[in-house]
């Protein structure tokens, strides 16, 4: 059996305050920015994300990024449920009580953001799906998924994981990675007709929010001196 004097050892350092501001909230304020602008010229008769997101549909299945779309928002999740799962694994066997923190504080904001507050604002918009009977409608309190648009829960959960991992990377290109990931994500779930484009920016949004304020509440523990210097 692998013992844990065997396993690599990655110095992780929790963000202070200011860190996780500047590494996160560009980020979440650059969402809400561009949500906005879509609900105002949505509202102003301008852009349409619904026609948007139709066309988006429509030229994607007739072509090969159809699979890919698919692949991405099929598996994408899981890359980041392998990664914490993973933490909590490693952070058991190696005794590393900051790995088994970021696991729960993972878990946590997702049971705030993707899971409660999510599926509450789902239920309670009733938004069609675009391939619902009403799509893109809001129809109030509905339990069928078909009008479980609003917002999205696959994003909620991505940029949760996402803005954990990030607040964690000191290198910026490390950030801009997880970043890209996660927008890739957030795309995918517009390309596969699941989503519109405000439903995705919204459940990001979210998701953000729950992985920022879990943080800032509840900040990773430091590693003792000697352990983190191994």
């Amino acid at each position: 059996m692998l013992e844990s004097r065997h396993l690599p050892h990655i110095a992780i350092k929790p963000p202070t305050p200011e860190q996780l501001i500047a590494r996160v909230v560009p980020v979440l304020v650059g969402l809400a920015v561009v949500l906005v602008c879509i609900l105002l010229m949505h509202g102003a008769g301008g852009w349409d994300e619904i026609l948007w997101a139709q066309q988006l549909r429509a030229d994607i299945s007739s072509g090969p990024w159809d699979a890919f779309f698919k692949v991405v928002t099929d598996a994408g999740l899981y890359c980041f449920y392998a990664l914490f799962v993973g933490a909590l694994l490693i952070g058991i066997r190696t005794r590393r009580v900051i790995l088994r923190a970021l696991f729960w504080r993972y878990l946590v904001a997702q049971m705030f953001g993707a899971f409660v507050t999510v599926r509450l604002l789902k239920m309670a918009t009733g938004r069609g799906r675009p391939g619902s009977e009403s799509p893109g409608e809001w129809t109030g309190w509905k339990f069928d998924s078909a009008w479980h648009s609003f917002p999205s829960g696959h994003s909620a959960d991505i940029f949760t994981g996402a803005v954990i991992l990030a607040a964690l990377c000191a290198p910026a290109w490390l950030r801009y990675t997880i970043w890209s990931f996660a927008v890739l994500m957030g795309l995918s779930r517009i390309a596969v007709g699941a989503h519109w484009p405000s439903d995705v920016l919204t459940g990001a949004f979210i998701g953000g929010i729950a992985g920022m304020l879990t943080l800032r509440f509840w900040p990773l523990p430091n590693e003792p001196e000697g352990l983190s210097s191994r």
